[in-house]
């Protein structure tokens, strides 16, 4: 930075009643105009609201042609412009002569409502507001953009808006979205360009103007001088001719700069798409491999069931044909027992038949027999039937208890084995929901990555 003294009076015909003396730093305001509020702009509870004629003209009319341009447009806050007479105005280090005012952005809301900002919102590297007590609002780009190109198109006498560089390619990437002129563009990329003190202005711009002809050659400019700067009429048209090379130069040394750190933001994007596609790739290899891991574990969870239901099967074909076998052998026991008790049965008719032959011989001899009292025949016989009968009921008794114990315990089988097919099936349900769960979450994170 060096310092030009314009030396040469002005002849203009419009004169300003303010007047800037000395440098921004070091110098002090004369008559200034107070920064009223309107419906375009607000302040944010500063004291300092005073400076040059022009440069209060310039934000009313920029701030109002913001609000024409884009209607439902809020107004936005502005901060610290100079004392009433200039001087320090702490905390600044420069805001003495009136040519210097702090300036807020647009804001959207969580919904994309324009948002009315009493006071500056500091701005992450997203365009996203950081924590203000809860408020959520992002960069309003597009009436921020156009407040900028507000400022700067036609006679305009700014010199430097510092703002933050992430905030300058957010606004210079909706100058591109909206096709703006490229003349404009390349005028804000000049007053935009970084210099000291630009990173800190993350919630508000800092807007400087040159010193009107008027007030010269007791306000103080300070280079570099802009290929639009107004000299003093009567200036030596060399130094003029100078002055102007000097500003399309830089001009041209933004416009390059701009094209290289546009060349190196498209190689930086291509190798994040890249490492994004490898990390998508290597994903989808991985899921790939999952998949194939579950449908073999299917696969052998399947062929174990299969393999112990066929086991199952044969073991209760086993267990149904020895009960079966069981069944056979008692029931030809029981035949075979009938069979003797039968037998048994018929000799002892027999021998009942002959000792009652003898008794009936001995009585006719006159001889008392001495088992007269004995049961008769038909007696003996139906007592042992029923014996026979109670002995049959309980064999049958049994034999049923059997079987239904058996019948029980097949269904207890089955029913176990039908437990474990329906928790192995929803255990293979819950992993492949949790893997699709998995494949969700990673589809979102990558799609946030490619939108950052």
């Amino acid at each position: 930075m060096f310092a030009l003294l314009c030396v040469l009076s002005s002849s203009a015909s419009a004169q300003s009643a303010s007047r800037s003396v000395g440098t921004t730093a070091g110098g002090r305001l004369i008559d200034g105009v107070e920064l009223v509020d309107t419906p375009a702009h607000h302040g944010n509870g500063r004291a300092a609201r005073w400076g040059t004629a022009e440069l209060v003209e310039l934000i009313d009319g920029a701030t109002a042609a913001v609000q024409r341009a884009v209607p439902g447009t809020p107004s936005v806050a502005t901060g610290d412009l100079s004392r009433r007479r200039g001087g320090r105005a702490p905390p600044h280090a420069s805001h003495r002569s009136g040519r210097d005012a702090d300036i807020g952005f647009y804001y959207l809301g969580r919904e994309g409502e324009p948002l009315r900002a009493q006071r500056f919102v500091r701005l992450l590297w997203s365009g996203r507001c950081a924590s203000q007590g809860g408020l959520e609002c992002r960069l309003d780009a597009r009436r921020t953009w156009r407040l900028m190109a507000a400022l700067v198109r036609g006679r305009s006498r700014v010199q430097y808006i510092l703002i933050a560089p992430h905030i300058r390619q957010l606004l210079l990437a909706e100058a591109t979205r909206v096709g703006a002129d490229q003349d404009t563009v390349a005028r804000f990329r000049l007053v935009t360009s970084p210099i000291r003190g630009s990173r800190e202005h993350v919630n508000h711009m800092h807007l400087r103007i040159y010193c009107a002809p008027d007030d010269r050659p007791r306000c103080a400019d300070e280079g570099p001088l802009h290929p639009w700067y107004e000299f003093t009429p009567g200036t030596p048209e060399e130094f003029v001719a100078r002055a102007r090379e000097r500003g399309q130069r830089m001009l041209a040394a933004e416009v390059a700069r701009e094209a290289v750190d546009r060349a190196q933001r498209e190689r930086a994007l291509a190798r994040r798409q890249r490492a994004l596609d490898r990390v998508a790739a290597q994903r989808q290899a991985r899921l790939d491999r999952i998949a194939r891991a579950q449908a073999r574990r299917t696969a052998a969870a399947e062929a174990a069931g299969q393999a112990r239901a066929e086991r199952i099967a044969r073991a209760n074909a086993r267990r149904a044909a020895s009960v079966a076998a069981a069944s056979q052998a008692r029931a030809e026991r029981i035949a075979q027992a009938r069979a003797r008790r039968a037998a048994a049965s018929e000799a002892q008719e027999r021998r009942s038949d002959a000792r009652g032959a003898r008794h009936a011989a001995a009585a006719a001899r006159g001889h008392a027999s001495p088992r007269a009292e004995a049961p008769s025949r038909s007696e003996r016989i139906a007592r042992h039937r029923a014996r026979a009968a109670a002995e049959e009921a309980e064999r049958a008794r049994r034999l049923a208890a059997y079987r239904a114990l058996a019948e029980a315990r097949r269904q207890e089988v089955a029913a176990n084995r039908e437990a474990r097919r329906v928790a192995y099936r929803a255990r293979e349900a819950e992993l492949a929901r949790a893997d699709q769960e998995r494949r969700d979450r990673w589809a979102a994170h990558v799609a946030a990555s490619t939108e950052e």
